[in-house]
């Protein structure tokens, strides 16, 4: 016998608050209401099992879905022998096994025959690891040299990145994520066929080829590093008219202070509950796999990481949100949303939902219903995913594989065996997802149980034997449904229900490792500061609440230079920036009481420092047609990192100086004779060291008329003295005074 995972229905909860059940048609491929859609409940099979059901809190909508297992013989799905690991740990955007020296940049750089993008990659290489940045510098470079010149991306330049891409871990270190994106971009990807940048629809793309143009490049930089690849503003859902999305960005954190939370799904007016249901199970069960799933670039952008067919696949995502997150998954911090988005923008090379629908990069996409089978798979990447099915008096399981192909079906089990092999699943931290083919509501008449709809099964109450279970829908102001409640595992046998069950489970507890909640952005340290430099309390948190010690290392696991400590007890980093320091590239561990830990790497910028003017030249009074020798003090600018002065003059509008005034930048002097035409000066010198960098001072020469000679030599005879000979004297209006010869 061979089963197929195959999607039913979904239940809308309309914006006049009432929900109305959707039958597909035999061949509805989903999208809007089309001639495959049964309008009459009366016509479809599954029009029994459907009630509807009234919600007070009409402005809030939501859509429901699950899927079933039908047995049913059919072709399996493809197989891969790729399988994921059951648990993955923390994985900062700089980590890896590898690295290169500090001082070796590896030889394959050299043969990238673009010098501008081998003086890039050699940049991106801080300290043997590939920085986000330095690959986004790299690629924008190139791009912004493409639109300058008006030009095509040229054999050359695409070899070089092709060779970018096959070496990232090649005398480096780069992690998965980077890796993964660079090559999409690079290489090509089955998702570069359209770009929908939040438009109505998608146009066409397409891979890098020699001939591109800069315009397609950036959109590929824009869809792999910077996450503008919206999902389309058009969203079709079958039995509801289309509507459409506008985007803005959020600025909620991507976590609360304690860590992804089952509490942040709240799913919207979207009906992807598959989806929403199953990232809450796992926020509860492996937290820690919720907070590897997101790697931060530290520019508002967030690498994704789902597994399909058991490989990890990436996507980019910016906090530009469906409405500002209004619309559809919403919380006060936006790490599901963001899964959501992501998870949409993941359908662009093909939809992976177990769904038909398939309008590329949409909501539309994940939003017609999906299964929990292949959320499950694509959240955790586990290695089997169980299905338990009640087929009214006892259960049938199925194991699927990594890439949910069938690989064993049993049936007759019991409830008693079915509820102790779910109980010990929960207790070794497995997550279970209930999909509901019935709804009920409690003593007080609120709704618990809903028909075809999928929730979290978050734990088991050994005290009533019953399992805990939590509606997608979560909280709103007046709801008239129960967002947790508790449920025998014979009612859900009774009513045909299936429950999906995944392995990622690590022992008989569900303790997880610290989660890096706030990423250390870059730090810029100028060379020859001192340093003073505090890690946020509140970069790691721990599920539970154990006491977290802290160390710090170069990213490549070397200790940190001398000339930097790192106070563990109050997670400061001092010392003094020497002046031949490099960039470095930083790791810190978070390890609790339990021996778990998680890492997060930040990179610290070394710029050199401009000369700095110590000793400002004083205002200077120079006389027409007198010589000018002034020489600056050597104390005028000095350079924090010792480098060689070159002096410049000019005035201080940078004009040059006028042709009487020269200055030696040998011997930093200012001389010349000012003529009697010589205005005042406000003049400039600048220092620049060998780095480039420079500092400027400017002083003001004043300059006026010389005393006239007669002036001088009358005030240098003493009283009373004279030759008797002298005629009277008269001052001619001359440039220089004489005496002239008295009248006759």
């Amino acid at each position: 016998m061979s089963v197929s995972i195959a999607p039913r229905t979904f239940l809308a909860k309309n914006g006049n608050g009432s929900q109305t059940p959707w039958y597909p048609g035999a061949n509805d491929t989903g999208g809007a209401t089309d001639a495959n859609d049964a309008t009459d409940p009366a016509l479809d099979p599954f029009a029994a099992a459907f009630q509807v059901v009234s919600f007070a809190q009409a402005e809030t909508a939501a859509y429901v879905f699950f899927p079933t297992v039908s047995a049913v013989a059919t072709a399996t799905l493809a197989v891969s022998s790729n399988a994921a690991p059951a648990t993955v740990s923390t994985v900062p955007a700089t980590s890896g096994t590898a690295a290169a020296s500090s001082s070796t940049v590896p030889s394959w750089v050299s043969t990238l025959s673009t010098a501008s993008i081998a003086a890039d990659m050699k940049a991106a290489d801080v300290n043997g690891t590939v920085t986000y940045s330095g690959l986004e510098t790299l690629l924008t470079d190139l791009d912004a040299t493409l639109t300058s010149s008006k030009t095509s991306l040229t054999s050359a330049e695409l070899s070089d990145l092709k060779t970018i891409a096959a070496n990232l871990n090649n005398g480096m270190t780069t992690s998965a994520y980077l890796t993964g994106i660079m090559k999409d971009l690079a290489d090509g990807s089955a998702e570069n066929a359209t770009w929908t940048g939040g438009a109505a629809s998608s146009i066409a793309l397409g891979n890098l080829t020699a001939g591109s143009s800069a315009t397609q490049l950036s959109d590929l930089i824009g869809k792999w590093f910077l996450g503008t690849d919206l999902p389309s503003s058009k969203v079709m859902m079958s039995g509801v008219s289309t509507f459409s999305v506008s985007y803005s960005a959020s600025s909620s954190p991507l976590f609360a202070a304690s860590g992804p939370s089952m509490n942040d799904v709240n799913q919207g007016y979207l009906g992807d509950c598959y989806l929403l249901s199953s990232l809450a199970e796992v926020a509860k069960q492996n937290s820690g796999l919720i907070s590897s799933m997101f790697t931060s670039n530290g520019n508002n952008t967030y690498g994704v990481r789902f597994y399909v067919d058991g490989v990890a696949e990436y996507v980019t995502v910016n906090t530009s949100l469906p409405d500002g997150g209004d619309v559809f998954n919403f919380g006060t911090d936006i790490w599901a949303s963001l899964a959501e988005k992501a998870y949409a923008q993941l359908q662009t090379g093909g939809a992976v939902t177990g769904n038909t629908v398939n309008d590329g990069n949409s909501f539309s996409t994940i939003g017609n219903g999906g299964c929990p089978e292949y959320a499950l798979e694509e959240i955790t990447g586990a290695s089997a995913i169980t299905d338990f099915d009640a087929s009214k008096s006892s259960w049938t399981t199925v194991v699927y594989n990594s890439s949910l192909q069938e690989t064993s079906y049993s049936s007759g089990s019991s409830t008693s065996a079915v509820l102790s092999t779910l109980a010990s699943d929960l207790s070794k931290g497995d997550d279970l997802v209930l999909s509901s083919d019935t709804s009920a509501t409690d003593s007080s008449g609120k709704t618990t149980l809903v028909a075809d709809h999928a929730m979290s099964i978050y734990g088991y109450d050994s005290t009533t034997g019953e399992l805990e279970i939590r509606n997608p829908w979560g909280t709103a102001a007046g709801q008239t449904w129960d967002t947790t409640f508790e449920v025998s595992l014979t009612t859900l046998l009774s009513d045909g229900d299936t429950i999906t069950a995944d392995n990622v489970g690590t022992g008989s507890s569900s303790v997880t490792a610290p989660v890096l909640t706030a990423q250390t952005a870059t730090q810029t340290w100028k060379l020859g500061q001192a340093v003073d430099f505090v890690l946020s309390s509140t970069a790691f948190t721990d599920p539970q609440a154990e006491k977290l010690t802290y160390s710090a290392t170069l990213s490549t696991g070397a200790a940190l230079p001398s000339w930097l400590s790192f106070n563990a007890a109050t997670g400061t980093f001092t010392g003094t920036v020497p002046n031949t320091a490099a960039g470095l590239s930083i790791k810190v561990t978070a390890a609790d009481t339990s021996g778990l830990s998680s890492s997060e790497t930040f990179s610290v910028l070394t710029p050199a420092t401009a000369p700095e003017l110590t000793a400002q030249t004083a205002n200077q009074s120079w006389k027409t047609n007198q010589t000018v020798n002034l020489a600056l003090p050597a104390s005028t600018f000095t350079d924090p990192q010792a480098e060689k002065l070159t002096y410049t003059a000019t005035q201080a509008s940078s004009a040059a100086l006028p042709s009487w005034l020269k200055f030696n930048a040998t011997t930093d002097t200012f001389s010349g004779t000012a003529p009697s035409t010589a205005s005042s000066l406000s003049l400039k010198v600048t220092a620049t060291d060998t780095s480039g960098l420079s500092v400027s001072e400017t002083f003001t020469a004043t300059i006026a008329a010389a005393a006239s000679q007669l002036t001088q030599a009358i005030s240098s005879i003493p009283s009373g003295s004279g030759s008797g000979n002298a005629g009277p004297v008269q001052l001619v209006s001359t440039t220089t005074p004489v005496l002239v010869s008295p009248a006759h």
